[in-house]
């Protein structure tokens, strides 16, 4: 044994495995003080949910200056993830949303990179993904990648189901957000894989309810209101499960189904409809959305007792007055639905023609 510790080889092999330990104890420090810089931050984003004025911005470059003048921690995975993740809240703290989409694209490619790891930490991938698709869907000049990035995050292999279950959970919701938010000739496609995936995963009652919210928005948007009916049962029904939660959408979803309804122009449907969402709002004295439903409620009775189209469009106009003055932002943006569907009224077009005139 003593031989063997004077072998010169065994010496330079106890120097080699001191210098590895070394360095990786610095990489293990450096990823440390990332996750330091990215836990003051992210402190300091939920302080601060109001964009910075000049003076505050550089308060904010002098607190993190050290941060700044750090170079890109290349060692280590954890460090260079980290380092992007802090720049990116550093410049949302700064109001610098360019910015913030870079970095946060940046943290998607470094995942990329990194294939066995990706699939290791398949959740943390899924959370930068996420911050990434939310930093285009808020940036008008990047929001047109929202489809080649979904499609990306859908050809990803989940680990397991409970990844599955996340990465459709994600990709859904952002994919409404696009068809919301812009003209497209055909949504089958998208409803097949929302009705698909919520049979198939037993998911938040939160995460559901806003599913099923914005699906029933978006069929409302397309002129396709006898199925924009049909999925507010299921929103209702997984309201059941829940009675206070999202109130906001449970609220808002009432003055949709009064809209719709109008819209299939069945007299018995409207009645029966005035009369069930009438019981709910007595109900709900709290809601902000009382006011609108009161406004709305009338509007739907005068429309009915109109006994020529010059008093329908007078109904239609003071409807339209009392709504353009309501107190902004409203709940759930039902005001801008409500204009939409007064004027396709008045303009006798359907609410997508108007929404293709203003693209």
């Amino acid at each position: 044994m003593v031989k063997e510790y004077q072998r010169k080889e065994y010496s330079e092999e106890v120097e080699a495995l001191i210098q590895e330990k070394n360095e990786w104890m610095s990489m293990l420090e450096q990823e440390l003080w990332w996750n330091d810089q990215y836990d003051r931050l992210s402190v300091d984003i939920l302080r601060s949910p109001q964009l910075p004025g000049k003076n505050e911005q550089q308060l904010i470059d002098k607190k993190y200056s050290e941060l700044l003048a750090q170079p890109i921690p290349h060692q280590s995975f954890g460090a260079q993830r980290r380092y992007y993740q802090s720049m990116a809240l550093l410049n949302q703290l700064k109001g610098n949303s360019e910015a913030v989409l870079h970095y946060f694209q940046a943290s998607v490619a470094l995942w990329n990179q990194y294939p066995k790891t990706k699939v290791d930490g398949f959740f943390n991938y899924m959370g930068d993904m996420a911050n990434y698709l939310y930093a285009v869907s808020r940036n008008p000049q990047h929001f047109h990648k929202l489809p080649a990035l979904l499609q990306e995050l859908r050809n990803q292999t989940p680990p397991n189901v409970q990844a599955e279950q996340l990465l459709f959970e994600r990709s859904i919701i952002y994919e409404l957000v696009f068809l919301l938010n812009q003209q497209q000739t055909s949504i089958t496609e998208p409803l097949m894989r929302i009705e698909a995936g919520l049979k198939k995963y037993d998911l938040l009652p939160s995460s559901e309810l806003s599913i099923l919210f914005n699906t029933i928005l978006l069929l409302f948007l397309s002129d396709r209101f006898t199925d924009c009916l049909k999925w507010m049962k299921k929103l209702w029904q997984v309201q059941k499960q829940a009675p206070n939660l999202r109130l906001d959408i449970q609220d808002g979803s009432r003055i949709i189904f009064l809209l719709a309804v109008y819209k299939t122009a069945v007299f018995e449907d409207i009645e029966n409809g005035l009369r069930t969402i009438q019981r709910y709002f007595a109900k709900r004295k709290e809601s902000p959305l009382r006011p609108v439903h009161a406004a709305v409620n009338t509007a739907i009775q005068q429309l009915q007792s109109a006994s020529s189209k010059k008093e329908e469009l007078q109904t239609l106009a003071a409807l339209n007055d009392q709504i353009a003055l309501l107190a902004h932002p409203v709940s759930a943006g039902i005001d801008e639905v409500i204009l939409l569907w007064i004027q396709s009224l008045l303009q006798s077009k359907t609410i997508t023609e108007l929404r293709r005139a203003d693209s």
